[in-house]
């Protein structure tokens, strides 16, 4: 089980459920009211409670470096314009 489901089970029965109706189930907040008989105001509320209890997901590193860009091909913007216009 992952670290943020692990943490999801410490959450409130009601937030616990909006929130595995809502990720794992993708229901909308309208379907979630119906199916906990709630309004939708209480199931937002619940949702906004539980993701502010829970961790911060984690930033994942790159899977490879990139190397460094080749340098631009193009020249500098107005080099060699100069008399393009007849001039």
């Amino acid at each position: 089980m992952s670290r943020i489901w692990e943490a999801v089970e410490t959450l409130s029965p009601q937030q616990r459920a909006a929130v595995q109706l809502q990720c794992r189930e993708g229901l909308s907040t309208k379907e979630i009211a119906a199916v906990l008989n709630t309004s939708e105001a209480t199931v937002r509320v619940h949702l906004h409670r539980a993701f502010a209890a829970l961790p911060p997901p984690r930033r994942r590193r790159p899977m490879t470096t990139h190397p460094a860009r080749p340098a631009d091909p193009l020249p500098a913007r107005g080099a060699g314009r100069r008399g393009a216009r007849g001039d």
